[in-house]
């Protein structure tokens, strides 16, 4: 369980990051926002898959957590969480109004700092209840099958003294 939060924390600090050092300090520093929209949210996404695969190898061999930890990175990504990190690890604070994420069908529109923060909240918890659910099914399922096992094993007729 740790192991797959901090993969997820991980993942989306360096995402953030690695947002910040580009875009920022590479397109806007040098007025390339016009060449960077395309080619760079292309490569964008391309780190948030490899984001996506190495963090459901770290969970292997949970299956269930393998599913989950690429759903919810790009949950987290998509729905304001990351839009927070990039502006609070450059040591900023979320501007009033972010008209360019009003898009992002994740988001309560129109997109303001508050609605940002709502729509993060939203997201991480479902989040979290849907690691909650999974861990339960889980157990369940592990429940069953040691029932059935055992009912597979037990004899058919019972040797009575």
């Amino acid at each position: 369980m740790k192991r797959y939060w901090f993969a997820l924390a991980v993942a989306m600090f360096f995402y953030a990051k690695t947002d910040i050092l580009i875009w920022q300090r590479i397109f806007e520093a040098h007025q390339l926002i016009e060449i960077g929209n395309g080619a760079y949210h292309w490569g964008w996404i391309q780190t948030l898959f490899g984001f996506m695969v190495l963090g459901a190898l770290s969970c292997y061999p949970n299956i269930w957590r393998m599913i989950l930890f690429p759903i919810s990175l790009a949950v987290l990504a998509f729905s304001g969480v990351e839009d927070i990190l990039y502006y609070w690890l450059d040591g900023k604070a979320v501007p009033a109004l972010l008209p360019w994420l009003n898009q992002d069908p994740l988001m309560l529109k129109p997109v303001t700092s508050t609605t940002l923060f709502i729509t993060a909240t939203f997201w991480i918890v479902v989040v979290i209840l849907f690691y909650i659910a999974g861990t339960c099914l889980e157990k369940q399922i592990k429940k069953n099958r040691t029932r059935n096992r055992q009912a597979a094993v037990a004899p058919i007729f019972p040797i009575q003294e």
